[in-house]
Order: C-alpha cells, then sequence, then structure tokens
C-alpha cells in the first residue's frame, strides 16, 4: 500500500497525474473493502478493541450475568464449556444458587487463564499480564451467556420442558426418527 502512495506522489509531482485525480486515487486505495471492513468488526473478534482491565471487568459481567440466569434457568456451570441442566442431577446436596454459579463460573475461568498463562510462560513469550488472560478467558464465555438466556427464556415459558427424568431413558418416537 505504501508504494502506490508513493508512486502517486512522484506522478503528482512529475505532473503526470493532476491533483483532483491524485485525491481521487488516494481515496480509493484508502477505502476498505467489505471484508476488510467484517475482519475488523467487534463483533467478529471483540479482542482487538477490547483488551486488559476493560476486557476482565466486562468478563465479570458476563460472568454474573450466567450465574443470575442460571439460576432462573436452573443450570449448573461444572466445567471450562458445559452446561448442566439441574433436572438431570440425581441427589442434589446444594441448592441452585447465585453464589454457587458464580463461583463454578470463576474456577473455570481462573482455571483456563491460568493453563494460558503457564503454557506461554512455558514458550517463553515476552510481556504476558495475567489481566489479559483473565479478561480474554472471560469474555470468551459470551457464548455459553447467549445459551443461558435462551435456557432461561424456555423456562420461564414451559418450566416443564426442560425437566427431563432420565432414569426413564430419553423417549424418542419412531415419528421423530423417521422424517
Amino acid at each position: 500500500m505504501n508504494k502506490e502512495k508513493e508512486h502517486l506522489m512522484s506522478m503528482l509531482k512529475e505532473n503526470k497525474i493532476s491533483e483532483d485525480d491524485y485525491n481521487l486515487l488516494m481515496g480509493a486505495l484508502q477505502k476498505k473493502t467489505f471484508f476488510e471492513k467484517i475482519s475488523s468488526s467487534v463483533l467478529l473478534n471483540p479482542f482487538q478493541k477490547v483488551a486488559g482491565f476493560h476486557a476482565l471487568v466486562v468478563g465479570v459481567i458476563i460472568l454474573m450475568c450466567m450465574s443470575y440466569l442460571g439460576m432462573i434457568a436452573k443450570v449448573y456451570f461444572p466445567g471450562i464449556l458445559s452446561v448442566l441442566n439441574a433436572s438431570v442431577v440425581t441427589n442434589q446436596k446444594i441448592e441452585n444458587n447465585f453464589f454457587l454459579l458464580a463461583y463454578q463460573n470463576l474456577i473455570a475461568c481462573s482455571v483456563l487463564a491460568a493453563t494460558f498463562l503457564f503454557s506461554a510462560i512455558i514458550f517463553k513469550q515476552k510481556g504476558l499480564r495475567l489481566v489479559d488472560f483473565l479478561g480474554t478467558v472471560a469474555m470468551a464465555r459470551f457464548p455459553l451467556l447467549i445459551l443461558t438466556i435462551f435456557l432461561s427464556a424456555i423456562r420461564v415459558v414451559n418450566p416443564g420442558f426442560l425437566a427431563i427424568d432420565l432414569s426413564k431413558g430419553i423417549p424418542l418416537h419412531p415419528s421423530l426418527i423417521m422424517k
């Protein structure tokens, strides 16, 4: 891109093109294509624009929203990428509450961030900050927030829909399979 700009500048200095043509061509060179605009989109890759402490704050908000909505949806977050319907858990010792879900979310993010941090240390990366790892991992749980929103909406609209008794198996009717 710099070569093109230098070439246009030299053509302008040599009076091969007018100043209007130069401005027109420079505008065309600086214009982003549709795909360049998409690749720099915040929705596609929010980590380009939000990092460090800001990412951590956004991530903590996501985790707290997941914990609150998880109470409504009656789900647990037992692992890094898992959501467990509380109705399939037998012999529940602890009732589904906000603090338990927040604890599960914070532990999952902390373990994953620590794993990434130690991997980066092992591979001798420079300029490592714990806040970057924690914020990125917490923000990356956004798809689970979307899932929790859907599950809580289903639970509010039709509470019995997610109440599954796995001891009897999952009933499948042939009409559901043979379509």
